[in-house]
């Protein structure tokens, strides 16, 4: 992975693509000024990073794939959005979510797209209950969105809970 830090400024940059990059720095989105999407694909940060934020007055569009990030812990995933009107997450669902509020939000797809087998060939460490309740804070951070998009692997995951007192209603 290529390492991306600090760039020149780029005014008149509206559109980005990041992928297989390891982001070194927090913040590094502020030298576009004027971005109105963000794409980051296969990204890594390192664990001494406190996390990634995202500052973008003018970002209408962000999608966030297949990070290879924990956000556990003292990592974070910061928001300040306002213009946010399309948010896709896709593969692990972040753990520590801050977003402010984005009152023009129409859209947020999530895609929790990871079968347990490819999250054993990669060494991470996935916990089905976590990522529900992943979801179920990003979901309620973004209420005011006027349509959710769900993967059925997402829908599976936030029912995890349900078919466990399902069972355990079933046992009595």
């Amino acid at each position: 992975m290529l390492n991306f830090g600090r760039f020149p400024k780029f005014d008149n940059l509206v559109s980005l693509r990041l992928e297989r990059v390891k982001i070194v720095e927090s913040e590094l989105f502020s030298c576009f000024p004027n971005l109105e999407e963000l794409v980051l694909v296969d990204f890594k940060l390192p664990g001494d990073l406190y996390g990634l934020e995202v500052i973008s007055f003018r970002l209408l569009r962000l999608t966030i794939s297949s990070c290879y990030c924990n956000f556990s812990g003292h990592q974070k995933l910061m928001l300040l959005t306002p213009k946010l009107v399309f948010l896709d997450l896709k593969g692990l669902i972040p753990v520590n979510l801050e977003a402010y509020e984005a009152p023009l939000l129409e859209t947020i797809r999530i895609d929790h797209c990871y079968p347990v087998a490819t999250m054993h060939r990669r060494g991470a460490q996935f916990d089905k209950n976590q990522q529900k309740d992943n979801a179920m804070n990003i979901l309620k951070r973004f209420g005011n969105a006027k349509c959710v998009q769900l993967s059925l692997s997402t829908i599976e995951v936030l029912l995890l809970h349900c078919i466990h007192c399902f069972h355990y209603v079933l046992m009595l």
